[in-house]
């Protein structure tokens, strides 16, 4: 199950991140009751950005996207995105991950399986 349906069975906002250190692979996805809103994924080894589909929002510009995104940085120029980067964006949205040690939980946890076929 994807985000977008997983947005539409929860009537919800359901978020997606990834930060993976070897290959440099950062990637964020947001959806709203069944609307994709934003989808973002790089590859640092190759500075290649694979996913870009909706606008940057306020905390994506902080992290350093740009708002809008041209060739040379589609083909690897100058865009450079980091775990931080992840993280600071997922502040924007909702919670910052690096900050919860020891801390409450704002909310009912809510955890979704995926069918294994």
């Amino acid at each position: 199950m994807d985000i977008i349906e997983l947005s539409t069975v929860l009537d919800t906002e359901v978020q997606f991140f990834v930060s993976y250190r070897v290959g440099e692979r950062h990637q964020w996805r947001r959806a709203v009751q069944g609307d994709l809103i934003r989808a973002f994924a790089y590859v640092g080894e190759t500075g290649e950005v694979t996913d870009w589909r909706g606008v940057p929002d306020a905390g994506e510009l902080a992290a350093g996207l740009p708002a809008e995104l041209d060739d040379s940085e589609d083909a690897g120029g100058s865009l450079l995105i980091s775990e931080a980067d992840v993280a600071r964006v997922a502040g924007g949205w909702s919670i910052d991950p690096t900050t919860l040690d020891g801390q409450p939980a704002p909310g009912r946890l809510r955890v979704a399986a995926a069918d294994s076929d």
